[in-house]
């Protein structure tokens, strides 16, 4: 299932013209640390511990995966 999903992500990219851009957002608090991620334990519901621009740790009962948060600019598509 995670070799499909990381798979399914890459081909959309590939179809993609024009350029990614992070979200970027400040996040209160710390980034997250060595101990917070090893100390992250899977729970029934799926859970989000953020890092810092748009970078967080998802949670879920199968594992842990770090995602990005990011935005498609149309812009380069007009031009």
């Amino acid at each position: 299932m995670r070799g499909f999903l990381f798979v399914q992500c890459l081909v959309k990219l590939k179809v993609i013209r024009g350029s990614l851009s992070r979200i970027t957002h400040s996040t209160p608090g710390y980034p997250l640390t060595n101990a917070a991620i090893s100390g992250a334990k899977s729970r029934e519901k799926a859970y989000k511990l953020p890092d810092s621009d748009g970078l967080f740790l998802l949670v879920t009962p199968r594992g842990k995966w770090w995602c990005l948060k990011y935005r498609y600019t149309d812009d380069d598509l007009k031009g």
